[in-house]
């Protein structure tokens, strides 16, 4: 396979895609998908790293494998993924959006499509539920999706920004990083500690901390839909203070809310009374389990 020339400088803190998607507009002036079909690299085996592709993306990029592998997130069966050791579900990611700070791209490629198309990095960060902030800006990532872009590749996050940078940088609102934002940060970027909370499955132990910091701030009774960020905030925030000391300090939290919600009606003895959102959050998470394991 022939070797690209000059080569496109990597940033360890970017997306696969979004080096290959960089390299496609230096190179050719075209777009992600169209330049892998040049090459003969099929989409779909540089997201599950299979036939090969990783080798031929070194070869024609002039990039070590290991470079490649460690900004990417690897397809694998039943809808989990993989990504420098760690192993989650797709519900880990954001999925059905195309999260960007419009801030860190304009600062990287000015608000043009060209030479933006070349410049802009979308980060690996924002690829997760559970990093919402940019930690430069101080604001919420927006989706840079919408119904009037018309269809755009999953993996193609720049061309769904095109010219609309400055209407995306006009929506951004301030936002606050939690601890829990942090600790995810900082273990997917391979900053593992040896916590009793580091030994859990980050997706499992994410949202868990986020469900138990809901019923210990906001009561069994909270109703998801009626939240405001702020009361997200302030969730995150006491599940992770609380989960991060350990199954002690988690078992006496769920003690203290059992006492403040027990009535002596026999109706409220039930799970759901206690543990509202936390207990329907665990059945189902636990048929989800089962079914895949049918």
């Amino acid at each position: 396979m022939t070797q690209l020339f000059p080569k496109v400088l990597i940033e360890p803190e970017e997306t696969l895609f979004s080096y290959l998607g960089r390299s496609a507009a230096f190179h050719a002036k075209t777009e992600l998908v169209p330049f892998l079909n040049d090459f003969r690299v099929r989409v779909r085996d540089v997201e599950t790293g299979s036939n090969g592709a990783m080798e031929r993306l070194a070869e024609l990029t002039g990039q070590r494998v290991d470079k490649l592998t460690a900004i990417h997130m690897f397809s694998t069966a039943n809808r989990r993924f993989r990504f420098r050791g760690e192993n989650f579900g797709y519900q880990f990611l954001t999925r059905s959006r195309r999260s960007v700070c419009p801030h860190c791209l304009e600062e990287e490629g000015g608000l043009s499509p060209y030479p933006g198309f070349q410049r802009w990095r979308v980060k690996l960060l924002w690829q997760f539920k559970f990093c919402p902030v940019c930690t430069v800006h101080e604001t919420q990532l927006v989706n840079a999706w919408d119904k009037s872009v018309g269809f755009v590749p999953m993996q193609d996050v720049v061309k769904a920004v095109g010219d609309r940078l400055p209407s995306l940088i006009a929506a951004t609102r301030p936002g606050k990083v939690t601890s829990l934002q942090r600790w995810v940060a900082s273990r997917l970027l391979g900053e593992k500690g040896d916590s009793w909370l580091d030994a859990q499955d980050i997706d499992q132990a994410s949202k868990a901390v986020e469900m138990l910091g809901l019923i210990l701030a906001h009561g069994p009774k909270a109703h998801l839909r009626k939240l405001t960020e702020s009361d997200w905030h302030e969730a995150k925030e006491v599940g992770f203070e609380v989960a991060s000391a350990g199954p002690g300090t988690i078992k006496k939290s769920l003690e203290h809310l059992l006492d403040r919600v027990q009535t002596g009606r026999k109706l409220q003895w039930a799970p759901q009374a206690h543990l509202g959102p936390l207990y329907h959050w665990l059945y189902q998470d636990d048929a989800v389990s089962l079914e895949a394991g049918c």
